[in-house]
């Protein structure tokens, strides 16, 4: 098979379509990772992890099951068949199956992120999930789910990195902050 050298195939701005140039997506993703465009079973590589994170132990779960292996009376997840739990009006970040595609997670950012390409403030995150909302789907709950997710990661400056939405994706944010508040209770006595 010979790659095309047609110019329109690669075009990622149709001018006619406004949003498209709002929400651009990133050509560079080849140069970090290596085949951006195939879904990820067990890490989730951005541009600035090409090998996902390395402190995470994965313990043979796709990325979508991580988030709960030891059972937890705080929000608790239960692994089976959570990649059922996908819906519509979600980054697309996991394919339908459960794994990770790179290129999603960096679109949320080249689309979204306007005021930083590595984090997102409360309201490019409200863009986001309007950006992404299909119909009613997303009305309500993916704004509560990304608002819980703000307002207990975000930074001194009112952002949340882009490394915190990831630790979302693979699980490794509630690991992080489950040791943070641990660490802050021996201090306190």
């Amino acid at each position: 098979m010979e790659i095309g050298e047609d110019p329109v195939a690669l075009v990622i701005v149709a001018p006619m379509a406004p949003v498209m140039s709002e929400r651009a997506v990133r050509t560079d993703l080849e140069s970090s990772i290596s085949k951006p465009y195939m879904a990820r079973a067990m890490a989730t590589p951005d541009m600035e992890h090409p090998d996902g994170t390395l402190d995470h132990e994965a313990r043979g779960l796709s990325v979508l099951q991580q988030h709960g292996y030891i059972p937890s009376l705080l929000l608790p997840v239960y692994i089976d068949n959570i990649h059922k739990g996908k819906h519509p009006s979600d980054s697309g970040t996991y394919d339908t199956k459960g794994r990770y595609m790179p290129v999603n997670f960096e679109n949320m950012f080249s689309k979204f992120g306007k005021t930083s390409q590595d984090k997102l403030t409360l309201r490019e995150l409200w863009n986001m999930t309007e950006g992404n909302r299909v119909a009613w789907d997303g009305l309500i709950l993916n704004k509560l789910e990304w608002g819980v997710v703000y307002i207990i990661s975000r930074d001194d400056e009112g952002y949340l990195s882009k490394e915190v939405i990831r630790g979302v994706f693979d699980g490794s944010l509630f690991d992080n902050l489950s040791r943070k508040n641990s660490s802050k209770g021996k201090k306190m006595m």
